[in-house]
């Protein structure tokens, strides 16, 4: 991408990781990347697939809330494009026929190491994890979902799309408890030498 001179950075996982330890967290097997939208053009995705990139799909549209996802050696990137309203940028992404966005303040761009890779990345890094992941975001947590857990999502649509949103996130909570409660019940089974 800077090679074709456009503007983009690592946002979300791919710059929490590279803040906390240079280079993806724990259960992160994506890289997300943000552009604004002005920037954008198709010949973009060209570029990536002459690289040796594969295109999986896209959602949305250059004019309402674009997101593209390519592959690259077994790893998903996800290209969001960003838009700004009342001075807040802000992105979207789809979760099983719902569109949930994400805002943040403007910011500048800085460089940091990313897998030894010298990459742009949001200036400051921390006011745009903070509002991603709260204020505690330096501590790592188990259980993360991009359409339910930042603190910045906002669902949009009406009160059926709020209805089916608080569902599934629901659900989402349901498995997790669950997960939790079997990793509970495997640790003891594992510390009672009686058992097999």
């Amino acid at each position: 991408l800077t090679p074709a001179g456009t503007t983009w950075w690592i946002q979300d996982g791919t710059l929490l990781g590279a803040v906390r330890g240079g280079g993806p967290g724990p259960g992160d097997t994506d890289i997300d990347i943000g552009m604004p939208a002005s920037a954008f053009r198709w010949s973009l995705v060209d570029d990536f697939r002459a690289a040796g990139f594969a295109f999986i799909k896209s959602r949305g549209t250059v004019d309402d809330g674009l997101s593209v996802r390519l592959r690259f050696a077994g790893v998903a990137v996800d290209l969001f494009l960003v838009y700004e309203r009342d001075g807040r940028w802000f992105y979207t992404c789809d979760y099983r026929r719902l569109r949930v966005e994400s805002s943040f303040a403007p910011f500048g761009l800085a460089r940091i190491d990313f897998l030894g890779l010298d990459v742009p990345c949001p200036d400051p890094a921390e006011p745009y994890l903070e509002a991603t992941y709260g204020k505690d975001w330096r501590i790592p947590i188990r259980e993360w979902h991009y359409a339910f857990s930042p603190y910045n999502v906002t669902l949009i649509g009406g009160s059926l799309a709020r209805i089916r949103y608080r569902l599934r996130h629901i659900q989402w909570r349901a498995r997790i408890a669950s997960r939790r409660a079997w990793r509970s019940r495997a640790g003891r089974r594992a510390l009672d030498p009686g058992r097999i």
